[in-house]
């Protein structure tokens, strides 16, 4: 479960930070982009095991999609908030990828 929380919302925390910094004044289409990958990583990682863990994935990507555009118009043109969102986003897939590998 935790592997799909990972994948879900940290890729929709990933590319909400992105956008909103890419587009600063299109806060309603880096949102839906967000949302809508966010929604996907967690659906087809959680799909990898059962179905509450598919929700979980869902419902993670969903809330971190919607909440992402939000902390990137904070920390906004911040080069240094956009390397080290990066660099814990980046950490925490390595983590993820390495339980995955050794259950």
């Amino acid at each position: 479960m935790n592997i799909t929380i990972v994948a879900g919302g940290g890729l929709a925390l990933a590319t909400g930070i992105i956008f909103i910094n890419l587009y600063p004044f299109h806060f309603l289409e880096a949102t839906l982009f967000s949302v809508i990958i966010g929604g996907i990583s967690g659906i087809l990682f959680g799909n990898l095991f059962d179905f509450q863990t598919l929700f979980s994935g869902y419902i993670t990507g969903l809330i971190m999609g919607v909440m992402a555009p939000m902390i990137g118009a904070a920390g906004y043109e911040w080069v240094v908030f956009l390397i080290m969102i990066e660099v814990f986003i980046l950490s925490c897939f390595c983590i993820a990828a390495s339980s995955a590998y050794k259950a």
